[in-house]
């Protein structure tokens, strides 16, 4: 399964928005209102696994979307499928107010 966000225009630049996704307790302001519970992992990790990728546009601006890739039996891909297109949209829209 290939889901990948909304492409979304942020006011910062490349290396401001990559700092912010580099440091996994940031992530905590990504969330949507409905995450009840996020957990660190470590330094470096939380229980998801997203790419976010980031294209300069301007100095002072970039195009960022996230990607989520799985394999998952028929069954379970049709029951989260919603909710991880929804949880990476949220991410990236949230991500515009950094």
């Amino acid at each position: 399964m290939y889901i990948e966000s909304p492409k979304k225009t942020i006011d910062k630049s490349p290396e401001t928005i990559f700092n912010f996704l580099n440091d996994v307790n940031n992530y905590k302001k990504l969330m949507p209102d409905s995450i009840s519970k996020f957990e660190i992992l470590s330094e470096k990790r939380f229980l998801f696994a997203l790419t976010a990728n980031i294209k300069e546009l301007t100095e002072n601006s970039s195009e960022a979307y996230f990607e989520f890739e799985g394999e998952f039996n028929a069954m379970m891909s049709m029951m989260i499928k919603g909710p991880i297109t929804k949880f990476i949209q949220t991410l990236a829209e949230n991500l515009q107010t950094i």
